[in-house]
């Protein structure tokens, strides 16, 4: 949240959280929208989120007219300057030869897309590992170190394939200052 107190003064925002239940369980609109009112700033947050989504899954529901993602990722897009993108808890720390990486890097590269053509900014929310590391998926993710170096790797990764010399795409390293 640093970086939205450094723009503060000189903006009005409106930030879409774009995730799922680390998102909304965490009520992170309602967190930021704390920060801003203790500034006395303008701003506006709002939120796509349902559990266990990942970020093809969220690309996917922006194609589609007919949902709440279209309208706030396409119809509506002009009006924000920040989405949030989170993908699901484990998936960035997946082997990028994995199908399942490769489709959530492939849904952050086209959420990005839209972003940048509505005039946004992406900022990346890097999740925190599970404390016992992940026991369905013990093989990638055997304790908490292991999970949150892997998970930072896999959001990093996503910022290298959306970031381009006249437009970076930023991180919000809560994970590793979660650990």
């Amino acid at each position: 949240m640093t970086l939205f107190l450094l723009v503060l003064p000189a903006l009005a925002i409106d930030v879409l959280f774009v995730g799922n239940s680390y998102t909304n369980s965490n009520d992170l609109p309602g967190k930021l929208s704390a920060v801003f009112a203790a500034a006395e700033a303008e701003f506006t947050t709002s939120k796509l989120t349902a559990g266990g989504l990942n970020l093809a899954d969220h690309a996917a529901r922006a194609a589609d007219p007919e949902t709440a993602w279209h309208t706030k990722l396409v119809t509506e897009a002009d009006s924000r300057e920040w989405v949030v993108l989170q993908d699901q808890s484990q998936v960035p720390g997946f082997p990028e030869t994995e199908a399942m990486w490769i489709a959530s890097r492939d849904g952050a590269v086209s959420l990005n897309n839209l972003v940048e053509t509505a005039g946004a900014e992406t900022l990346y929310f890097l999740t925190w590992g599970r404390l016992a590391g992940d026991p369905m998926n013990d093989w990638i993710y055997p304790d908490f170190p292991t999970m949150q170096a892997e998970l930072t790797e896999g959001y990093l990764a996503y910022a290298f394939a959306t970031t381009t010399d006249d437009r970076p795409v930023w991180i919000a390293p809560v994970g590793p200052a979660f650990a």
